[in-house]
């Protein structure tokens, strides 16, 4: 994207009222920065099912993965994302732009054989993991949390 075209896409996203949209064309236009590099960005998480559900759950955050054999390093996420004017690097793979965060993540891990969704929006588009994998993912975390109070539980009483 030529610095006119980030311009307009983040004075787009500005003047969104809503969160989910701005998170939306957010996450689109921060792929596109990433797609012009050669990398493959996914979001995953609570900020995928946001987009699935049209903002019904809200995550807070927008997580990206990335798919395929060339992974972005810290330095790769760095220069592009400074690409973004008045962008806040919080902490290595969070960043702030436009009241909203997006954290560059990890190579995605996904076990669904579907097809991965595309959406399109109005700064680029937006790949989303298979909803079968945020299923799975949620029901495995909350497994996992339920385990641990069990273990919290009884450590208490002994």
């Amino acid at each position: 994207m030529r610095p006119e075209e980030i311009h307009a896409a983040l004075e787009l996203i500005n003047g969104e009222d809503d969160l989910n949209t701005k998170a939306l064309l957010l996450a689109g236009m921060v792929s596109e920065l990433f797609r012009e590099k050669g990398f493959e960005p996914i979001v995953v998480g609570g900020s995928a099912i946001e987009f699935y559900t049209d903002g019904a759950y809200m995550s807070g955050d927008t997580d990206i993965c990335w798919t395929g054999v060339h992974q972005p390093t810290r330095n790769d996420c760095t220069d592009i994302m400074k690409q973004l004017p008045g962008i806040k690097n919080q902490g290595g793979k969070s960043w702030q732009v436009a009241d909203l965060w997006i954290d560059l993540l990890g190579e995605v891990d996904y076990l669904a054989e579907k097809d991965f969704t595309k959406l399109k929006t109005p700064t680029g588009f937006v790949v989303l993991i298979p909803v079968e994998d945020l299923l799975v993912g949620r029901i495995y975390a909350a497994r996992k949390w339920t385990d641990l109070m069990r273990k919290t539980t009884s450590v208490r009483k002994s």
